[in-house]
């Protein structure tokens, strides 16, 4: 897996360090969009397919995003800094994603 281009440099550090303590973050994803996905179908009672890699990126961007819009929250460097952590790996994420379909729509069956 490669990380995002797109990071500064303690961003860098930060994905790095995730890296280092949860292990790949395309793979962490997939299996938490799984979860996710489990919990929305039980929670609901009708299947949720599976949430991909990036979308759950987005969604941990939005977590930050609520917190830094919490009066609490306001300022709290921490969120914002991973946020931006989150968004390029939901780039990161969606590239890959983008480059497995095209790899198997240009497969023969």
């Amino acid at each position: 897996m490669t990380e995002p281009t797109n990071l500064s440099d303690q961003e860098r550090a930060t994905f790095e360090e995730r890296g280092r303590t949860y292990g790949d973050h395309h793979t962490g994803n997939t299996a938490q969009g799984r979860i996710w996905a489990a919990i929305l179908s039980q929670a609901f009672g009708y299947h949720i397919p599976d949430i991909p890699p990036d979308v759950v990126d987005l969604m941990m961007a939005g977590v930050k995003i609520v917190r830094v819009a919490q009066p609490l929250g306001r300022g709290h460097a921490d969120s914002y800094h991973d946020g931006r952590v989150y968004m390029s790996m939901a780039e990161e994420s969606a590239s890959i994603l983008q480059e497995n379909n095209s790899e198997h729509s240009n497969t023969p069956n």
